[in-house]
């Protein structure tokens, strides 16, 4: 028995040593860089990442944040080198973050300054941690305000592929989370983040964007260092590159403060060229002004602001709304601009395809123009977005000029269910009617007044049209028709 208890205590022990040897040699591992302001082997991660030189495919290295809040004076970059995780212990508590002398020492750049730049890297995840070039801005408490010409931004990630942000928080002042350049196809995923700046929340080009689950945020309300020239959460930002970003689960928030100012709002503004895809499901388009004092009564303020150019009719870049919630919303008595749900103006291409959810007008009332829809059709062809509504329905649409919104593009109203229009017989006692939009099948009914004392019946019926028929052989008359499905 006495035997027993030895070769318990001495197994006891072994296997207590194998623990915190280990322990000790996971700690040890060069793979792992920890850094935290004081105790860890790192006291900045540009230091750690400067210390990584064989990083690839079979030797991912970790650099590990510890509590606390790391400030830096300094800038910080990966310099191109992959395979690296950037891990904390969550968001607010490992935190990298702007100083005032961050601010001072980059001031006047006339350029973008970056907290964190990725770009040229891949295989990058930041998780559990915060990247906060914002609460250091000086201005924001009360003190100088910097850089009026240069972009303070957070996350830069320029010619980067493979990189995931996953439950991390990232804040910035001009941009939270953008690039300026980068190869179709390089992928970029955001799951479960919070992402804040003033000026975009999230700045796409032609990278593939997945974001899942997440709030992004552009909030105006001033008194920032920086360039502020727009608040939108997402841009959607070429014009010549085909850009495919889908949207998941988010709430896409637009919000500006900022008294007598002109500048847009919104939660997304899709400037990209043709071919280009946005796909938004089960997600929140808000657009929220907390101001009456709205510096231009032509300001557009839209939860979705679809403004591709081109110059045809033809539509060359595709939106779906599936499932979302698309909300505008101000100060009660607010006496100018253009507050909506979906808002375009110029000459414009783009199908827009909204799918079950609904626009709600969600509080306060005035502007110059608020609905719905408002657009702003020009000299330069009226090109209307084409929208598509299954399952919703554009309740309110307001037209900025005397220009009538088109049947096919603007009248907007026509969905797969609900549709009505205009006909004039040619002297004659049968007329065709073609469809706005193509129905799904012919289970549909019509109904159809003349302004004439005349009979009318319906025949031939396919997806894309019908066919009028009237009492009287050689009619002129006018009617008004109303299809139902």
């Amino acid at each position: 028995m006495k035997h027993s208890r030895l070769a318990f205590t001495f197994s006891s022990s072994l296997f207590l040593a194998t623990v915190l040897l280990g322990t000790s040699a996971q700690a040890a591992s060069p793979k792992y860089k920890d850094v935290c302001p004081s105790g860890c082997t790192y006291s900045s991660v540009q230091t750690a990442i400067d210390s990584i030189t064989d990083s690839g495919p079979d030797n991912v290295y970790t650099i590990f944040l510890d509590s606390g809040v790391l400030f830096t004076d300094t800038s910080i970059t990966t310099n191109g080198k992959s395979y690296i995780n950037f891990v904390g212990r969550g968001t607010g508590v490992s935190v990298i973050r702007a100083s005032a002398n961050w601010y001072i020492n980059n001031q006047p750049s006339f350029d973008s300054v970056d907290l964190l730049n990725l770009s040229n890297s891949t295989n990058i995840t930041l998780r559990a941690l915060t990247i906060d070039a914002r609460t250091g801005d000086p201005c924001l408490v009360g003190g100088g305000c910097y850089g009026p010409n240069t972009f303070y931004s957070a996350v830069r990630t320029d010619q980067a592929n493979r990189i995931l942000i996953q439950d991390a928080e990232i804040m910035g002042i001009t941009y939270g989370l953008y690039e300026v350049i980068n190869t179709t196809g390089n992928l970029i995923q955001v799951f479960g983040s919070k992402i804040l700046a003033s000026n975009y929340g999230i700045g796409t080009r032609s990278a593939t964007w997945h974001i899942f689950s997440s709030d992004i945020r552009a909030v105006s309300n001033g008194g920032t260092s920086g360039s502020v020239a727009v608040a939108y959460a997402i841009n959607l930002g070429s014009s010549t590159t085909v850009e495919n970003v889908a949207i998941w689960g988010s709430h896409l928030h637009a919000e500006s403060g900022q008294a007598g100012q002109s500048y847009n709002v919104s939660a997304i503004s899709a400037p990209f060229s043709m071919g280009s895809r946005l796909a938004i499901v089960g997600s929140t388009l808000h657009v929220k002004m907390t101001t009456t004092d709205i510096g231009s009564a032509t300001r557009v303020m839209a939860a979705l602001f679809p403004n591709a150019p081109c110059s045809s009719a033809t539509p060359l870049s595709v939106i779906n709304v599936m499932g979302s919630d698309i909300l505008y919303e101000s100060p009660t008595g607010m006496t100018q601009g253009r507050l909506s749900g979906i808002g375009w103006s110029g000459s414009r291409c783009v199908n827009v395809n909204i799918l079950g959810g609904g626009f709600i007008d969600n509080g306060g009332s005035g502007g110059t123009y608020r609905a719905d829809m408002v657009g702003q059709p020009t000299v330069l062809g009226n090109y209307e977005p084409i929208i598509n509504t299954y399952g919703t329905r554009l309740n309110t649409i307001q037209n900025t000029s005397a220009t009538p919104l088109l049947l096919a593009t603007g009248a907007l109203s026509n969905t797969s269910n609900t549709q009505s229009g205009k006909v004039t017989f040619p002297g004659s006692n049968t007329v065709t009617v073609t469809l706005p939009r193509p129905m799904l099948d012919t289970t549909y009914r019509v109904i159809a007044t003349a302004n004439l004392s005349e009979t009318l019946f319906v025949s031939a019926k396919t997806t894309t049209t019908f066919t009028l028929k009237s009492s009287k052989a050689g009619s002129t008359a006018i009617a008004d028709w109303i299809l139902m499905r």
